[in-house]
């Protein structure tokens, strides 16, 4: 019987610091750090939820993957390859199971002292400041988060001084959409919405067009502009194009979590129209793999055969992620 698979999309991100929007990571030592914390849980609440990230030395079919199509002789940091990130965020709830003859249902047994949890997996590629993400589940922290924890865990292990300094997660665009919004010429509409206030990560942009105090707990807010039919010019796209980068940032460029509506219409020199939802398309280079499973029975994403996807998803594209670095 052949084995039952699980397919997840692995995704590639960017740490650059929050203020510049400039990678910030390539002068740490991510071998001697990892190398010196690993297998230490470092909990940390991100967002009113409790995180615990850990360190892990991966498993030897896991780098003879790495190395089958990019011998770590090729790459700068090889030792920093050797290790991945498991970010387990805490779920409020205990899931269910139920038996698949009658229908009846209970919760999953969970043993003492232990904690059910939704399972971020992240890898460092051995270069630069990228970084490779693969979600357990839809409830599971994205990489956003994993910026927050990385950062404080930095501060933690004296690696980042400026107590100010915080990374955040940006997406390695993909070329072919990237390169259709650099040549956009003007939008003809757009619609951005994102959260802001002291208790969420505020959305790129949001803080410039709240006038007054700025007291919010959490609030969340849409913006829709568009030239009027008929009446707008072509002169007018290229005014809202200027505004929108100029407000909310380049169009390549939204940061994980961020903004929670984006949808741009664009229009090229010669008139063509294109629609973009900036969040359904991430605009992030990502590839979408099975996981190996041990077992015929059980389904499970465990490390070994999440880093073992996540490996392998970069070895896809590791030339091109190299030249990006």
């Amino acid at each position: 019987m052949a084995k039952k698979k699980i397919t997840r999309t692995v995704q590639f991100w960017r740490l650059v610091d929050s203020q510049t929007g400039l990678p910030a990571s390539q002068t740490i030592n991510w071998h001697a750090v990892f190398n010196a914390n690993s297998f230490k849980p470092f909990p940390l609440t991100i967002e009113g939820r409790a995180h615990t990230g850990t360190v892990r030395l991966l498993s030897q079919p896991v780098i003879d993957e790495l190395q089958q199509n990019f011998p770590l002789t090729q790459i700068p940091a090889p030792g920093s390859a050797s290790y991945g990130v498991v970010l387990a965020a805490d779920k409020d709830y205990i899931p269910n199971q139920h038996n698949q003859s009658s229908g009846a249902q209970q919760p999953v047994g969970v043993a003492k002292g232990w904690a059910p949890v939704d399972n971020l997996f992240v890898w460092h590629l051995p270069f630069g400041d990228m970084i490779a993400v693969l979600a357990e589940s839809q409830s599971s922290s994205r990489a956003g988060r994993y910026a927050s924890w990385i950062t404080a865990f930095l501060k933690s292990n004296g690696v980042i001084k400026n107590p100010d300094f915080h990374f955040i997660a940006a997406p390695v665009i993909d070329s072919a959409r990237a390169k259709k919004l650099k040549n956009a010429k003007g939008l003809k509409a757009f619609t951005f919405g994102g959260d802001f206030g002291k208790n969420v990560a505020n959305a790129t942009g949001i803080d410039s067009v709240v006038a007054g105090p700025k007291n919010y707990d959490a609030i969340r807010i849409k913006i829709e502009a568009k030239v009027v039919s008929n009446k707008g010019s072509v002169a007018d796209e290229g005014e809202l194009l200027q505004w929108f980068d100029t407000v909310f940032g380049q169009l390549a460029a939204p940061t994980d979590g961020q903004p929670t509506t984006a949808k741009v219409k664009m229009v090229d020199g010669a008139g063509a129209t294109t629609e973009v939802d900036l969040i359904k398309h991430r605009m992030t280079r990502k590839r979408t793999l099975p996981l190996e499973q041990t077992s015929d029975n059980v389904k499970v994403i465990e490390e070994n055969n999440a880093f073992l996807a996540l490996v392998a998803a970069a070895n896809q594209d590791m030339q091109e992620l190299y030249t990006l670095r």
